[in-house]
């Protein structure tokens, strides 16, 4: 905490630690989190955007407009 490097695990409707597919974006964000010189250009809304396009068949306006707005901690 004392160098603020304490994060919540980013989450959308549901946090992204849980027993469901969305772990895969939790695996993601958290190795940008820790290794952010190894994912320089990690851009967790496009992770998301193709997550949920190719897991769930959500086309783009809906995740941007349903999906986007309930992140918390996803962004730097």
């Amino acid at each position: 905490m004392q160098e603020n490097q304490l994060h919540a695990f980013a989450a959308d409707l549901y946090s992204w630690d849980q027993p469901d597919p969305r772990w895969i974006l939790g695996l993601t964000w958290l190795a940008g989190k820790l290794h952010p010189d190894l994912f320089p250009n990690l851009d967790m809304t496009a992770e998301a955007q193709t997550f949920y396009q190719t897991l769930y068949g959500l086309d783009e306006t809906f995740v941007t407009e349903n999906i986007v707005p309930t992140f918390k901690g996803v962004l730097p």
